[in-house]
């Protein structure tokens, strides 16, 4: 049992030495003091028929939170992805389980704190929700935290302003007395409005570690990073970018404009690593929630000029779409950007370093190179509960929709010569690249583990052989004799031997033997 106990440390002491967290240097996220650059996607899978009146999340202990993250941590590290974006984050759920999955798969876990913002800033409970969830949540998974979501958009006035970022400057604060003065980074996310790049120079000089934005400007960013490296050598993330799979004009899916926009976006993310340290696109599931009614897959949302059809359909922003699947959770159905961003994915998960540009120098953005779909779509993939799926050669929008406005169309699978599979390009990959951080550490650990096993198990045989050894000189052989009598006792002498009477003859009467005459006595 103690040797148990012992071995049960050293593995703790090995694998508490694994961490998704992350740190800065300049304009750098850095995890185990290597370049990182953030691609995966912004992670909320409320399942059909839930809505914002319901506090719902799937990332607990249950059997059925298990089948939901299980199964999509499975398909994100599948896919490349090494980052997820958190919204709602229940601070009374044990998330052990999930962030322990996460950590075992390489994927960096955002996590973000929400307070309902008709509270006042100054109400001293939102700070304190803060301070409770850092000091629970502690874990090596989570790489950030992140303070709300878009709160420019709520806060415009610069009174407003100053105390949300007098908040922001105590919360990080917090953290620092909590975690230490290498601690994890802090940022809150901003909504691309007009007030954005003025809030980044003025508040520049605060205590946040990084900023973050949501930019959705259509195929490009528009120039962004142009105009940010000026203003600040803070990291740079952006925390939610991408289109929509629903051709408002023409009421139907439109799946090649999406893997497009993807495609061509963390492009653009890939050239100006030197500025920002990438993004997670939204969002990994569609969100049947966002407007109308919760059961049914509606065509809705606000307008944008940067997107083809002037509109942004809230719950077609999803690489996957989901299906009601009776009580049990629901099943995924693979969009064609899945596809398109796998291959995108893995092939950019070690890319060079860039160094740091100037900020009196801004760097020229890149766009990226055209993109033809023809010559990228792979068959979709339909991810069942169980972590199984079946591939097919089409993609047909789920027949179980209930919006008469989302036609069933397939998308035919062209064969292009020259054009090398996703396992070929792997092998490829995965032979030119060479051995990572992680996998060093990985050697490390198992070397260590068996030479710390192997010294404890000398230590205990010597222990042992020592301990019998010492037993085995305490047993001399003590001689057969009385111990000697106590001195206020009189020995007792040995008892004597009684002689043995003659045994009887058999067959012969026993006779009796008369007794002696007295003889008289003598007169004198």
């Amino acid at each position: 049992m103690i040797r148990i106990i012992i071995y049960y440390y050293i593995f703790l002491l090995f694998i508490g030495e694994i961490t998704c967290v992350f740190t800065v240097s300049g304009r750098n996220l850095l995890v185990d003091g290597k370049q990182h650059l953030i691609q995966g996607a912004c992670y909320n899978p409320i399942p059909i028929g839930y809505g914002p009146d319901v506090k719902y999340e799937q990332y607990g202990s249950s059997d059925s939170d298990r089948q939901v993250w299980g199964r999509d941590l499975d398909i994100l590290y599948g896919m490349g992805a090494n980052t997820i974006r958190m919204y709602g984050y229940e601070n009374n759920v044990d998330h052990t389980e999930f962030l322990n999955a996460a950590l075992a798969k390489g994927i960096h876990v955002l996590v973000q704190y929400w307070w309902d913002t008709n509270k006042d800033l100054n109400d001293p409970s939102v700070l304190a929700g803060w301070i409770n969830m850092i000091t629970k949540q502690q874990h090596p998974a989570i790489g950030m935290w992140i303070i709300h979501n878009e709160l420019n958009a709520k806060y415009t006035s610069q009174a407003d302003l100053d105390t949300l970022f007098n908040l922001i400057d105590r919360m990080v604060d917090e953290v620092v007395k909590i975690e230490g003065p290498n601690h994890r980074p802090v940022t809150t996310t901003l909504a691309n409005l007009d007030n954005v790049l003025d809030i980044i120079t003025k508040y520049n000089n605060r205590k946040i570690d990084v900023w973050s934005v949501q930019l959705y400007n259509g195929k490009t960013f528009n120039g962004f990073f142009d105009r940010y490296a000026p203003l600040s050598s803070k990291p740079l993330v952006v925390t939610e970018f991408g289109i929509d799979a629903y051709d408002n004009s023409k009421g139907v899916l439109d799946e090649g404009l999406q893997s497009d926009y993807a495609y061509s976006l963390f492009q653009e993310l890939y050239a100006n690593r030197n500025v920002t340290s990438g993004g997670t696109v939204f969002a990994y599931v569609d969100e049947w929630w966002k407007c109308g009614n919760n059961y049914a897959h509606d065509a809705c949302g606000t307008y944008n000029e940067a997107f083809p059809d002037r509109l942004v359909n809230e719950e077609y922003f999803g690489l996957f779409t989901p299906q009601k699947n009776g009580d049990g959770p629901d099943i995924l159905v693979a969009r064609s950007v899945v596809s398109t961003l796998t291959t995108l994915w893995k092939a950019n998960l070690n890319l060079p370093y860039i160094p740091n540009t100037e900020t009196n120098t801004p760097p020229t953005s890149q766009t990226a190179n055209t993109y033809d779909p023809a010559t990228t779509y792979q068959p979709t993939t339909t991810y069942q509960t169980a972590n199984t799926y079946q591939p097919a050669t089409t993609y047909q929008s789920p027949q179980s929709e209930q919006n008469p406005k989302t036609t069933s169309q397939s998308i035919i699978i062209p064969q292009t010569e020259g054009v090398q599979t996703n396992n070929e390009t792997d092998a490829i990959n995965n032979n030119n690249k060479p051995l990572s951080l992680e996998g060093w550490m990985v050697i490390v650990i198992v070397v260590g583990s068996i030479v710390g096993l192997a010294i404890i198990n000398i230590i205990i045989l010597v222990l042992l052989r020592k301990k019998i050894f010492t037993k085995r000189e305490m047993q001399v052989p003590v001689p057969n004799t009385p111990p000697p009598p106590a001195p206020h006792l009189k020995p007792v002498p040995p008892p004597q031997d009684e002689p043995v009477p003659p045994p009887k003859m058999p067959g012969l009467p026993s006779r009796k033997v008369p007794p002696p005459v007295p003889q008289n006595p003598r007169r004198v």
